[in-house]
């Protein structure tokens, strides 16, 4: 069949096995800089990897950046807490707490293979990865953290999908270490957070607005009830 306007693109799965030393990604690799100067006190940047497609160019967005400036003045540079970037894409805010608080340990969480693989380039080999559609690769943990971030995506494509935002609000009293764990994550302002979580969560969390003067995006912070 010939048209002008469309095609079908038939697609079938390899059984050839990915390299192990990552070369199939290598020629996709991009070398950069992540310049965290905007979400700290001093200036400070680090050497970056990232590859086609990842969220924000595997760089910091302006929500991301919106969320480290509210959560990272909070955070003691002796700190020893254990942290989760949850969505971490290639590791924006794991790099923005190493950079605060060099002790605390960290967890990167995100569905994208290849982000991960960004992540484990631009970070230590300290950092524990968890390749996970949401909280599922831990439901037969009992890993909880002090703090966790995360900036979780809204949109399927073009398409709002408020599916994993509410999904990371309905696992998150589990994962908050009682009875200091806290978490923040940052959200369009026109996402209904409190009507989401309602219907989720309002048994298992406190969740409170941030003072931010931003027009429109805003950082929420959850507590576990009874914490």
């Amino acid at each position: 069949m010939h048209d002008d306007k469309y095609g079908v693109v038939h697609c079938v799965r390899s059984s050839a096995q990915p390299d192990k030393k990552g070369k199939e990604l290598k020629k996709w690799r991009e070398k950069k800089t992540l310049d965290l100067s905007d979400v700290m006190t001093t200036e400070h940047s680090v050497p970056w990897v990232a590859y086609p497609g990842l969220f924000a160019g595997g760089g910091l967005d302006v929500m991301t950046t919106l969320l480290l400036r509210s959560v990272l003045p909070t955070i003691e540079r002796k700190s020893k807490l254990k942290v989760l970037d949850y969505c971490s894409g290639a590791g924006q805010i794991a790099a923005a707490v190493r950079a605060k608080a060099k002790k605390s340990r960290l967890w990167l969480l995100d569905a994208d293979a290849c982000a991960l693989e960004a992540a484990k380039r631009n970070l230590s080999d300290d950092v524990e990865f968890i390749l996970s559609d949401g909280w599922r690769a831990l439901e037969k943990s009992d890993r909880a953290f002090d703090l966790i971030l995360s900036n979780p995506p809204v949109h399927l494509g073009l398409a709002v999908d408020f599916v994993p935002i509410r999904e990371f609000l309905a696992g998150l009293a589990r994962r908050l270490r009682r009875p200091d764990g806290v978490a923040y994550f940052v959200a369009q302002r026109y996402v209904p957070v409190r009507a989401i979580a309602a219907g989720t969560t309002a048994d298992t969390l406190k969740i409170t607005r941030q003072g931010t003067d931003d027009a429109k995006f805003a950082v929420w912070k959850c507590v576990a009830r009874g914490a």
